[in-house]
């Protein structure tokens, strides 16, 4: 009975553990032309000391997924 109870206690930490470490975001926005207001079509938007990034779509939406938590510089 000892033995269940600590692999369950252990199985419960581990999840919690793995949970905290999983937490990412989304980063979403429109980039447009300053000049004349237009949506920029296809370009790049990247998180700077990332790897991440996305590219806009026809409408000058992008979104970025898996975000680590915290402040970033696009």
């Amino acid at each position: 009975m000892k033995r269940i109870f600590t692999i369950s206690i252990s199985f419960c930490l581990l999840a919690l553990s793995t949970l905290a470490q999983a937490q990412t975001g989304k980063v979403k926005g429109f980039v447009y032309d300053d000049e004349n207001g237009e949506a920029v079509l296809f370009t790049n938007v990247t998180i700077q000391g990332t790897t991440l990034g996305a590219a806009t779509d026809v409408n000058g939406y992008y979104t970025v997924a898996n975000v680590p938590v915290g402040e970033q510089i696009i």
